[in-house]
């Protein structure tokens, strides 16, 4: 069974929004990549504390460097389709409208398109782990909107068949 861990993402990316707009882009004199590579740095610690603890996940993943590096967690489309901007070959290739029912995706990461920039975090990363309709997506990055999608993971102690609630 599928669990709503939404409002745990939410709370997390809103952290990570905070971090790097009000410490590292507010000032002028660390808008650079170097601070750019120590929120990179940061954003695992983050997400071991306000995610995987806070979901009793942490003791099952002790090596976390990335949140991609678990698979537990799932983007679902919440609207009758959603926009999935499917990434090919270093390009965004394209543009794709589908339901919960249509699509598998896992969680990778919040995205932004400016890494020196003001961060809205605006858009789910995540990877296409099966797609019916596209067969030639699957295994491909992607953005879903956050606001289009929510998060979900296993019940601990389960393995998904990744039927997701319909959107």
């Amino acid at each position: 069974m599928l669990v709503d861990v939404s409002d745990v993402f939410h709370q997390y990316r809103l952290a990570l929004r905070d971090v790097w707009n009000r410490n590292f882009w507010s000032d002028p004199e660390l808008r650079d990549w170097n601070s750019a590579d120590y929120f990179e740095t940061v954003k695992p610690l983050l997400f071991r504390a306000l995610v995987l603890e806070k979901l009793g996940q942490a003791g099952t993943c002790p090596h976390v460097e990335q949140p991609s590096d678990i698979a537990p967690f799932f983007v679902v489309p919440n609207a009758k389709s959603a926009t999935v901007t499917v990434l090919k070959k270093s390009s965004w290739h394209r543009e794709l409208r589908l339901t919960s029912a249509e699509i598998t995706l896992r969680f990778r990461d919040f995205f932004d398109w400016g890494a020196l920039r003001y961060r809205d975090l605006r858009y789910y990363l995540v990877s296409i782990v099966a797609c019916p309709p596209h067969p030639d997506v699957v295994g491909l990055d992607a953005l879903v909107d956050v606001y289009q999608g929510d998060v979900f993971m296993d019940e601990p102690g389960e393995t998904s068949t990744h039927s997701y609630p319909a959107g």
